[in-house]
Protein backbone atom coordinates (compact mmCIF):
# COMPACT_ATOMS: atom_id res chain seq x y z
CA UNK A 1 0.00 0.00 0.00
CA UNK A 2 1.37 3.42 -0.95
CA UNK A 3 1.67 6.23 1.52
CA UNK A 4 -0.57 9.32 0.98
CA UNK A 5 2.50 11.56 0.89
CA UNK A 6 4.01 9.64 -2.01
CA UNK A 7 0.76 9.80 -3.99
CA UNK A 8 0.54 13.56 -3.38
CA UNK A 9 4.14 14.02 -4.54
CA UNK A 10 3.48 12.07 -7.74
CA UNK A 11 0.28 14.07 -8.35
CA UNK A 12 2.12 17.38 -7.90
CA UNK A 13 4.88 16.23 -10.26
CA UNK A 14 2.35 15.22 -12.93
CA UNK A 15 0.44 18.49 -12.58
CA UNK A 16 3.69 20.47 -12.74
CA UNK A 17 4.78 18.63 -15.89
CA UNK A 18 1.36 19.25 -17.46
CA UNK A 19 1.60 22.97 -16.63
CA UNK A 20 5.08 23.23 -18.12
CA UNK A 21 3.96 21.38 -21.27
CA UNK A 22 0.97 23.70 -21.65
CA UNK A 23 3.13 26.81 -21.16
CA UNK A 24 5.70 25.55 -23.68
CA UNK A 25 3.06 24.74 -26.30
CA UNK A 26 1.13 27.95 -25.71
CA UNK A 27 4.07 30.35 -25.47
CA UNK A 28 5.16 32.75 -28.17
CA UNK A 29 1.89 33.00 -30.06
CA UNK A 30 1.83 36.81 -30.00
CA UNK A 31 4.50 38.72 -31.90
CA UNK A 32 6.82 40.93 -29.90
CA UNK A 33 6.04 44.63 -30.03
CA UNK A 34 8.11 47.67 -29.24
CA UNK A 35 7.48 49.11 -25.79
CA UNK A 36 9.24 52.43 -26.34
CA UNK A 37 7.22 55.62 -26.21
CA UNK A 38 8.13 59.27 -26.68
CA UNK A 39 9.19 61.22 -23.61
CA UNK A 40 9.09 64.98 -23.21
CA UNK A 41 12.60 66.40 -22.68
CA UNK A 42 13.14 69.82 -21.11
CA UNK A 43 14.76 72.46 -23.34
CA UNK A 44 17.85 72.75 -21.09
CA UNK A 45 18.70 69.05 -21.57
CA UNK A 46 18.99 69.29 -25.35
Amino acid sequence: MKRPGRIALILIAVLGAALLAWAWANGGREPLREIAEPVAVPESAR
